[in-house]
Parts: C-alpha cells; sequence; structure tokens
C-alpha cells in the first residue's frame, strides 16, 4: 500500500506507485505519477503549472520513476 501523512494533499487523476511514502504536508499536483517505493517530503511539491515562460496551458504532468527520495 501507500502510507499517506498528516496534511498530504493529492489531487485528481494522481497515480502513487505501491510502498511509496508521502510525509507530512507533500502535495501531488493533478496528474502527477509516482513509482514504486518512493519517499516523498516532509513538504515535497510535485506537478503544477510550469513555470517555463514558454507554457500556454498545454496538458503536462510530473514523472518520478520508481525509489525515487524527494525533500522540499
Amino acid at each position: 500500500g501507500v502510507s499517506v501523512g498528516p496534511f498530504a494533499v493529492v489531487e485528481d487523476g494522481v497515480s502513487v506507485g505501491a510502498g511509496t511514502a508521502l510525509l507530512p504536508g507533500t502535495v501531488l499536483h493533478a496528474g502527477s505519477r509516482v513509482g514504486r517505493d518512493c519517499r516523498l517530503g516532509p513538504h515535497a511539491v510535485v506537478g503544477g503549472e510550469p513555470m517555463d515562460g514558454r507554457f500556454r496551458g498545454e496538458p503536462s504532468f510530473a514523472l518520478l520513476e520508481d525509489g525515487v527520495a524527494l525533500r522540499d
């Protein structure tokens, strides 16, 4: 299963692989894809609107492969 800590936010359309831990305050924005056995947080933010000035609203997503460790 997936472990979800307090105050973590998982928006619609997110997929999270088995064995992944979302530590307190982690945010997964819509469309994010997270692999198996990852450790995210505390307070990590994945996905959201790109910061690239050329972004014009086209579909986008963030992809984290298996075994990723990500902090704030």
